[in-house]
């Protein structure tokens, strides 16, 4: 199928890139624990050939840390994020609405173990995220470490992530070009849907150190994660016809989706060794 456009083009143009970056940082140590408040803020007006505007960042985020025993210490944090944009329109990159604000916030929680000291030690947490796409996500995890001497040490661990949806996911609106189709122009569209779910792997992982004193050491570690909600494009099967201006044209449009899905898995070994003089 013959593309009419975009053509070849030839550009010259200048790019201009402005920001800024605020952070502060607040912390209070006592006997058992540590507790620090995090602010930060940062400022980017961009102005590119293929797309341009003003983005802005804004995170605060709480965390306790804190030992309740000799074998156990106990991590919590609050967060909030606010995100807005005002991009620009152009030939090769468009959102709709052209301004948007995006709000989330977070808990997180998470319990250390010392099962038996300096031999075997587990942690487990969640994080809970809500945000202003009125979705809700859970990333919880497990983890344990053994340590059977100096020399060795195993580990195994059982996780669950996502990836929010973003502006390219939820608003993108771009026209990607034309094609004749039977005498006539078929215009190409990509769109974002607001459908848009978080994308979600899960994870087990498993590894193996051996330490011979300071010379060498080999590692070894065993993962498979599989994903679902992964995003995709998709279309209909035959164009749409319209007449703009009276005139008769074809339109494709694909769409964002969570129509994606797989695994992964595999195997590390590696090995250092350091001389010794």
């Amino acid at each position: 199928m013959p593309i009419v456009y975009p053509a070849i083009q030839q550009i010259q143009a200048h790019s201009n890139y402005l920001g800024g970056y605020l952070q502060g940082s607040w912390t209070h140590t006592t006997s058992s624990g540590e507790n620090t408040l995090q602010l930060s803020y940062d400022r980017t007006a961009i102005d590119y050939v293929a797309a341009g505007g003003t983005l802005n960042n804004l995170n605060v985020n709480y965390e306790s840390r804190q030992q309740t025993s000799e074998r156990n210490e106990v991590y919590w944090g609050v967060g909030y994020q606010q995100y807005w944009d005002a991009t620009e329109h152009t030939p090769w990159l468009n959102y709709n609405p052209a301004k948007s604000t995006y709000r989330a916030g977070d808990v997180v929680g998470r319990d250390e173990w010392q099962f038996i000291p300096g031999r075997l030690m587990g942690s487990a947490g969640i994080r809970l995220d809500y945000n202003s796409y009125r979705q809700f996500d859970y990333q919880p995890s497990l983890r344990l470490l053994y340590t059977p001497d100096n020399r060795q040490s195993a580990w195994f661990a059982v996780s669950r992530a996502v990836r929010t949806p973003n502006r390219l996911d939820r608003d993108i609106d771009e026209y990607a070009g034309s094609a004749q189709v039977f005498g006539l122009m078929d215009q190409i569209w990509l769109l974002g849907t607001k459908d848009m779910r978080s994308e979600v792997e899960r994870s087990v992982e498993t590894g193996y150190r051996f330490q011979s004193g300071q010379r060498w050491s080999v590692d070894g570690s065993l993962f498979f994660s599989s994903y679902e909600r992964l995003r995709g494009m998709e279309g209909a099967g035959l164009p749409s016809l319209s007449f703009p201006n009276g005139v008769p044209t074809l339109i494709s449009a694909a769409y964002m989706c969570n129509c994606g899905a797989g695994f992964s898995y595999g195997a590390e070994i590696w090995g250092d060794r350091k001389s010794v003089v």
